[in-house]
């Protein structure tokens, strides 16, 4: 059922965009209905995805622009024709909505940002900058939680995902930080917050980084720059933040707790994976590239550049999931986009923005 609202709120999308295009349209009921499906499809998507918190934020800015006339004092809205405000603002609005500009970045800019990280944990380069990581920190007392922090900040590098970090890294590193003293809630809060500074990482960030850079009207590149100062000293502070933890509990070092067999030849090798796709980047960039171009052509190498892996040529369908995780990423992405797109597009039409 789901699949053919879909479908024909879509269809009716390209029909009115058409119209739109050559001449004058009066929204009525029948539009009006059709952005409220768009609208109820996404909320209930993102309710069962991200959870209820986002949902009903989007749910109570829809109430919002129907209603808003009717509230009283200050949030109280200039009247105005139900059926065209709903339409215009959810659904037809080519830059405002759940097909927005927003939603324009995410679809052109970031999904292959997204897919690129998708498949270097796919083919094998996850994992092997995690048993690097937690080789050359092995010596330390605050070693498995300088590993999670070295091996999220890594993975970030290329991934720019904090979901995806904590589930790469977060399922080896939380254990082994909890065996070496630290108790379960700080072993908890050094993967997350080292898996959400991935996000601030350059070259690859997260998607906020792109839709800045778009919004602003400055190169990636530009982004890029700017964050590297404040990432470098983000990760300082969480290094810092466990070398304190430790000498407060006296944490001392052992070699038998690590659990993490130590890197292969091949694991070194892998990391050719990585740093490899990252030159492409920063080199097309500078050289004045687009992101979107720059993040393509590093896929473009990364596809072929996987077989020195003897996993991927044992098994190439490795790089189809891989593939196929990235696009369930983006699919997830895209459901919150949608009702950040609702919110902002009320924001921007009854003018709750302009009060402080």
């Amino acid at each position: 059922m789901a699949a053919i609202v879909v479908s024909y709120v879509c269809y009716a999308y390209y029909r009115i965009g058409q119209i739109i295009a050559n001449s004058v349209i009066f929204f009525g009921p029948r539009e009006m209905y059709v952005a409220l499906a768009a609208a109820a499809l996404s909320l209930w998507a993102c309710w069962v995805l991200w959870g209820a918190p986002i949902a009903i934020l989007g749910a109570l800015a829809l109430l919002y622009l129907a209603t808003g006339q009717y509230w009283p004092g200050p949030l109280q809205t200039a009247p105005s024709d139900m059926f065209d405000t709903i339409s215009a603002n959810i659904w037809y609005d080519s830059d405002q909505g759940i097909l927005g500009s927003i939603m324009g970045v995410v679809l052109t800019t970031v999904l292959p940002f997204i897919i690129l990280g998708a498949i270097l944990e796919g083919c094998g380069a996850g994992g092997s900058m995690i048993r690097i990581s937690f080789h050359l920190m092995k010596r330390f007392k605050r070693g498995p939680a300088y590993a999670a922090i070295l091996a999220s900040a890594l993975f970030g590098t290329v991934s720019g995902s904090a979901v995806a970090n904590v589930v790469g890294t977060g399922v080896v590193t939380i254990p082994m930080i909890r065996k070496r003293g630290f108790n379960a809630n700080f072993a908890g809060a050094v993967e997350a917050t080292a898996s959400t500074g991935g996000q601030i990482l350059p070259p690859i960030m997260g998607a906020a980084a792109l839709v800045m850079a778009d919004i602003v009207g400055v190169s990636y590149l530009t982004v890029v720059l700017a964050v590297i100062i404040p990432a470098v000293a983000y990760y300082l502070s969480l290094f810092l933040a466990v070398y304190f933890e430790a000498q407060k509990l006296d944490i001392q070092v052992s070699d038998d707790d690590i659990g993490v067999p130590p890197p292969a030849l091949q694991d070194w090798v892998n990391m050719i994976l990585v740093f490899g796709p990252i030159f492409v980047i920063v080199w097309l960039l500078v050289s004045g590239l687009s992101a979107p171009g720059a993040s393509i052509a590093a896929i473009l190498l990364l596809v072929p550049l996987s077989f020195i892996n003897p996993e991927v040529r044992r098994k190439p369908q490795m790089l189809v999931a891989a593939l196929a995780d990235g696009g369930r990423t983006i699919g997830q992405l895209a459901v919150a986009i949608a009702i950040v797109g609702i919110v902002v597009s009320i924001l921007s039409a009854t003018g709750v923005r302009q009060f402080r």
